[in-house]
């Protein structure tokens, strides 16, 4: 779910995956408050703990802090199709889930294009659960 992200020049860029090892001494670039509940927990999981550098709320400020070398951080793969020129991006070892809710007033009684999102929300969702 999660990838670090560092600049390519960064001695990370040899490692096919990370671990908790490979970032906790780091300057780290960390989510704000609210968006970091995920990469603390990877962090406290592991036994480890972030060295905190930087909390930023915008992804692309990351993402250009990290690209001039300031330091690493742990994104949702979502946000990796964005990745700029200069970020290298590895998946962590044990790999980073996180929830996430889905929440109408009522699911009986959304309009069209609503009902059409959920339904595309929840079969994305169980084909990736069955690795298709």
């Amino acid at each position: 779910m999660n990838a670090v992200r560092y600049a390519f020049r960064h001695r990370l860029c040899e490692e096919r995956v990370i671990h908790i090892g490979h970032v906790a001494g780091e300057p780290f670039i960390m989510p704000a408050k609210g968006c970091d509940t995920n990469v603390r927990r990877w962090f406290a999981e592991q036994g480890g703990s972030p060295n905190v550098r930087f909390e930023l709320e915008d992804d692309h400020a990351i993402m250009a802090m990290v690209r001039n070398g300031l330091g690493v951080s742990i994104l949702p793969e979502t946000i990796v199709s964005d990745a700029p020129s200069g970020i290298s991006v590895r998946p962590l070892v044990p790999e980073a889930r996180r929830t996430i809710g889905l929440a109408a007033v009522s699911f009986k009684k959304t309009g069209p294009a609503a009902s059409k999102a959920i339904s595309f929300i929840i079969e994305a969702f169980r084909s990736e659960e069955r690795g298709s």
